[in-house]
């Protein structure tokens, strides 16, 4: 994952207006930087797919520091969220396909007879399904970083007013604070394993990151929250991409062509070992978060 560019000369004393506007600027250019090579077209090579990924994590943190604090003029800033929540969900229609054909392509190395035939029509399928969801976050990337997008989001940050007070200052860790309090509501709830709690958390965990991130040296708790969120995020996230996987796999045996089960049901299996095998870790992982005051002690 790409570290943000970090915005030095910010501290808590800086007034929240100046602090909140480089932090977008900052943000915004990330964007830029990481979608913009994705305006012209691409195949799902190693390259490409980490692009994808880093240019969805860059609109994550973007849309988190918009988030930061309630902005104003409101409208304007509901027409850029809008911007780049589009932008974020072409890229996840690609992220996800990419994730889905590597998993076949993992699984097609070992197969055999039956199953191995199956995958390669499933690997086919998956890849036209990609390169349709390509051509339209194509021209979703010119639109923002060519066309409006990135206009919308500028002259919102142009007009940016959110008030008196410092960077640093009560009102920001209130906010902080309760951003923790949404991820722990679904902590209790998603030990017992279940994929729809765990996939709250996930989201829960994800924002609280991406929120307390351009925090930390400004909010005194940042830190301290920060610390086990990236390795919670990523064994959360793999667990969740085997739950996405199984998801899938039981749609597309009830939907896809009979000759493809054998692959289907290869696949079907290697997932919920998979899942078996992450789920004592993660579970591990978050009772030592709980135990150890979410970062706060």
């Amino acid at each position: 994952m790409p570290r943000p560019t970090r915005v030095p000369g910010l501290g808590p004393d800086t007034p929240r207006r100046e602090g909140l506007r480089r932090l977008v600027e900052a943000r915004l250019q990330d964007v830029l930087h990481h979608a913009g090579p994705l305006a012209q077209g691409g195949e799902a090579g190693p390259e490409e797919v980490e692009r994808v990924h880093d240019a969805r994590v860059a609109t994550r943190r973007l849309g988190a520091v918009l988030g930061l604090y309630p902005l104003q003029p409101a409208e304007r800033w509901a027409e850029a969220r809008q911007e780049i929540a589009s932008l974020r969900r072409a890229l996840g229609q690609v992220r996800d396909l990419d994730l889905l054909q590597l998993f076949v392509q993992r699984e097609r190395s070992g197969a055999q007879g039956a199953a191995e035939v199956a995958l390669q029509g499933l690997a086919a399928r998956l890849e036209a399904h990609r390169h349709q969801a390509r051509g339209a976050l194509q021209q979703q990337v010119v639109r923002f970083v060519q066309g409006p997008g990135v206009r919308i989001v500028q002259r919102a940050l142009g007009e940016l007013s959110c008030g008196q007070g410092r960077l640093g200052g009560r009102a920001m860790r209130r906010r902080l604070l309760r951003r923790l309090r949404r991820a722990q509501r679904w902590l209790g709830p998603a030990l017992g394993g279940g994929a729809d709690f765990v996939h709250e958390l996930r989201i829960a965990i994800k924002k609280l990151r991406y929120h307390a991130e351009p925090l930390v040296g400004i909010v005194a708790e940042a830190e301290g929250l920060l610390a086990a969120l990236p390795e919670l995020q990523q064994g959360l996230g793999e667990l969740h991409d085997h739950d996405a996987h199984l998801r899938w796999i039981v749609e597309e045996l009830a939907q896809g062509p009979p000759q493809e089960q054998a692959g289907h049901l290869l696949l079907l299996r290697r997932s919920v070992a998979e899942r078996k095998r992450l789920w004592p870790q993660v579970h591990k992982a978050l009772l030592a978060w709980q135990a150890g005051g979410f970062g706060l002690a």
